[in-house]
């Protein structure tokens, strides 16, 4: 995940909006799927970090800026 993050801030001069999938609620990173549309059609590059069963690892969370 880190090279992607980095291959696609090289590319594009600037950082990526990370959005990652959880069932866990962070009440400050939470959104809804209506302003996820909306986040990312105002950024250059957004990078969707999709869970697992099992959940994303807790540094994935804590690396998003933001949670579906």
């Amino acid at each position: 995940l880190e090279s992607c993050i980095v291959e696609e801030q090289d590319r594009i001069n600037d950082k990526p909006l990370l959005i990652a999938t959880s069932a866990k609620v962070c009440e400050k990173k939470t959104i809804t799927f209506l302003q996820g549309k909306e986040l990312i059609k105002k950024n250059k590059s957004t990078i969707l970090i999709l869970g697992t069963g099992h959940g994303l690892h807790s540094s994935v969370i804590d690396n998003a800026d933001y949670l579906l």
